[in-house]
Formats: structure tokens, C-alpha cells, sequence
């Protein structure tokens, strides 16, 4: 069952987060595909909304991979999810995936306006 408010507090973010429009693939640990979209990103994570209801077996502490179209193909980033739930900003459910090494580099070549943090 999905919670209906986020475990984060805005007050808790380092990094603002920047408003976008991105759709993804996103993989669960049981490798499992889900159509998705990112809805905003920050320096070190991204706001994630399935098209589909996430699997009830996605949740805080889980590892995910978000495949996020680019130039070259496309980018795999990596992240924990750190809440699920409803966000108030967007009016939805989904997830926030707090990124992992490599990936908070790329986040900020894939979303330019991320430079300004």
C-alpha cells in the first residue's frame, strides 16, 4: 500500500530542485521495468512518477536505476529511493531517489539548469 505523504521534509533538501519533464525507464532490485517520468531534479536526486503503480515492492532503502534518454542513447542513474509517497508540489505519487556516485555528475549534464546549485 502507498503511504500518502513523504517521509523528507523540504526543509532537509541541500540542493533546490529545478522543474522537468523527462520519461524514463526505471528498474527496481528485481530488475523489473516500469515506464516512468522524472518531474524534477535536484544537484543530488530526482523526483520519480510511474505511469504504471509502482510494485509494493519498492520502497525507502531500495536500490533503482533510472534509464533517462540522451545524445548518445541513453543514461543509467543509480539512487536509493528515500520516500515514497505523495507529493504535495506535483500532486502525485512517487518516489524520491536520493543518487549515487557517477550519477549526481551526470544529473547535472543531463539537466543544465542543475549547474546553478
Amino acid at each position: 500500500m502507498q503511504s500518502l505523504r513523504p517521509s523528507a521534509k523540504p526543509a532537509q533538501r541541500r540542493h533546490p530542485r529545478t522543474n522537468v519533464h523527462v520519461t524514463v525507464r526505471w528498474f527496481n532490485r528485481a530488475e523489473e521495468a516500469v515506464e516512468a517520468e522524472i518531474l524534477d531534479a535536484s544537484a543530488e536526486g530526482v523526483f520519480v512518477v510511474s505511469a504504471d503503480p509502482l510494485p509494493d515492492a519498492v520502497g525507502p532503502g531500495d536500490t533503482v536505476w533510472v534509464s533517462v534518454p540522451s545524445a548518445g542513447g541513453s543514461v543509467t542513474l543509480t539512487g536509493t529511493v528515500r520516500w515514497r509517497g505523495y507529493h504535495p508540489g506535483h500532486q502525485l505519487l512517487g518516489c524520491g531517489v536520493q543518487l549515487e556516485g557517477q550519477s549526481v555528475d551526470m544529473v547535472r549534464k543531463l539537466f543544465p539548469a542543475l549547474q546553478q546549485d
